[in-house]
């Protein structure tokens, strides 16, 4: 074999190599494929007012699983995805917005691990979605508590669990969560809305209909 023959077949080798190697990492790092069968349609699980509202929507044919939660108002043209929404865990307590707030929301917590390549930043463990533009962008913070009623009144956010509680000024862009221990509840000053949202909690119906 000549050298010139030589340099072509480690070439080629070498080629083929490369070939399987990138093969082997696309099916070893690709994601599943794409959900491709029917799909439940989107259903408003929490109004603020007649403006402003929360919607679930399903990613597959179950109506209040697999599904992402966007945030609208009307008045304004605003539509925002903000994060993953898990309905067995998302729906069991009070959850209050003061509806005389058009600047700061905040959204049911989501469990870590969860939303970790949709932009939710849930990876780290249990955050709390956040907005401080009134819906336009939003972003995430770390919580200690995962489950407890939620009320937030201007931009103070309280939850609640047994005899503990966390409050966050969420204008403060995620800093200064001031925990509330045993017996101490009664002094954080928890103010009731100035205008009740319509409603008290997040909903989803299996059928897929509001």
């Amino acid at each position: 074999m000549t050298h010139s023959s030589k340099t072509l077949t480690c070439a080629a080798m070498l080629l083929a190599g490369v070939l399987l190697s990138a093969c082997a990492l696309h099916r070893t790092s690709g994601s599943e494929p794409p959900y491709s069968g029917p799909v439940a349609q989107p259903q408003v699980a929490y109004r603020i007012d007649e403006q402003r509202f929360f919607e679930i929507v399903p990613l597959r044919a179950e109506a209040c699983s697999s599904a992402d939660l966007y945030y609208t108002d009307t008045a304004h043209n605003i539509r925002s995805r903000v994060s993953y929404f898990m309905a067995g865990y998302n729906l069991r307590t009070d959850f209050i917005i003061d509806a005389a707030n058009d600047q700061y929301l905040v959204a049911p917590i989501v469990r870590g691990n969860i939303d970790c390549e949709s932009g939710g930043n849930g990876c780290s463990g249990s955050r709390l979605p956040y907005s401080t533009d009134g819906g336009r962008t939003w972003k995430a913070v770390e919580t200690r508590f995962n489950n407890g009623p939620i009320r937030l009144i201007n931009s103070n956010f309280y939850i609640e669990t047994n005899d503990e509680a966390e409050t966050l000024d969420i204008s403060k862009d995620g800093q200064g969560w001031k925990d509330w221990r045993r017996g101490m509840i009664r002094n954080m000053g928890i103010s009731n809305p100035q205008r009740r949202p319509i409603d008290s909690k997040f909903h989803c119906t299996p059928n897929g209909r509001e």
